[in-house]
């Protein structure tokens, strides 16, 4: 099958998903066909920290995220925070969420041009996450302080 996948979230967000980044999601191709049916994707019990930026409703954002890069940019994967073409609300607005790595500028940060490329996109995984969402999927800590102390039993090695 040549044509991306559909997937649907827990509060009914759709997104396309290629053949070649299904593999992200865990899932076994020969299960899935032309009819919807339900997977369980895998679950990441490996704590990364993540920083998440609320894009308020009314404004907008785009996030070209790593699978939409390949010989040219895949416009139809890129992420558009609060589009107006979503069926779900956006409960306040969306967030913009990437990895946080130590002695790096956080995504966001990031001047446009160093920000829209495939090495950024590789190296922070940024994504949109509906706001409907956003605390269903996430765990929160509002300081590094309170997330090392949240998760200090993980972060001992």
């Amino acid at each position: 099958m040549s044509q991306p996948y559909i997937m649907t979230g827990t509060v009914g967000e759709r997104w396309p998903v290629k053949v070649s980044n299904m593999a992200a999601y865990d899932v076994d191709l020969d299960t899935v066909g032309l009819e919807p049916c339900v997977i369980s994707t895998k679950d990441s019990s490996d704590q990364e920290f993540m920083v998440a930026v609320l894009i308020p409703e009314g404004q907008s954002a785009i996030v070209i995220p790593k699978w939409a890069f390949g010989d040219v940019i895949d416009e139809s994967q890129i992420m558009v925070a609060n589009s107006p073409q979503s069926i779900v609300s956006h409960n306040g607005g969306d967030f913009i969420v990437a990895k946080h790595i130590e002695g790096q500028p956080e995504y966001m940060e990031l001047p446009d041009d160093i920000r829209n490329t495939k090495e950024a996109a590789e190296l922070y995984d940024p994504r949109i996450v509906n706001g409907s969402i956003m605390q269903s999927t996430y765990d929160y800590a509002k300081t590094k302080d309170e997330i090392r102390k949240k998760y200090s039993k993980k972060l001992i090695k």
